[in-house]
């Protein structure tokens, strides 16, 4: 289920960066050629360029990639000689951070939401284009959701992994 979202994301991410760099195209070409440039295309590949990069990060958070930190697994290795339960362990510690990361983007999601609903209530409007400033943030709100919602799968297949390899399989 979990990269079946992936999978949309990604899609949704190339669509939204083509149209991105579509609109740059076009900003450059109406800027130098035809020395007229358009404000309008400016702020609207801010905001394309704000929800690819949230966008990102969810993806980054299901496939893993983002940058760790991993001096305590690395300690470990030298510790622990047992290969089976140098995994045990360090599947547990991808657990726990699974978990904490999880329960960062649920109440950083809680946040985003209360400060969209706010934006909505205040009823502002973009510079140039006068679109809803609550719109513009909503991807950002979206992402931190689907960021959350990603560590927990991870965490849940970092639980299926401590489990495999108690019943002595090998771990992913």
């Amino acid at each position: 289920m979990g990269d079946t979202f992936c999978h949309v994301e990604k899609v949704i991410v190339c669509i939204t960066f083509i149209l991105m760099l579509a609109l740059l195209f076009i900003q450059v070409l109406c800027r130098y050629v035809f020395n007229l440039p358009l404000a309008w295309a400016e702020e609207a590949v801010r905001y394309v360029y704000i929800a690819v990069s949230f966008l990102g990060a969810a993806i980054a958070a299901r496939e893993g990639t983002h940058i760790k930190i991993d001096i305590l697994p690395t300690v470990l290795k030298h510790r622990i000689k047992d290969p089976n339960r140098l995994t045990e362990v360090i599947n547990l510690i991808d657990l726990i951070a699974d978990l904490i990361t999880c329960a960062f983007f649920i109440m950083i999601s809680a946040w985003m939401l209360s400060y969209n609903i706010n934006l909505k209530e205040l009823g502002n409007f973009t510079t140039n284009n006068q679109w809803p400033v609550w719109l513009m943030c909503l991807p950002v709100t979206v992402s931190c959701i689907l960021i959350g919602f990603h560590y927990l799968l991870n965490g849940i297949e970092s639980v299926g992994n401590i489990l495999q390899a108690k019943r002595g399989g090998t771990a992913s």
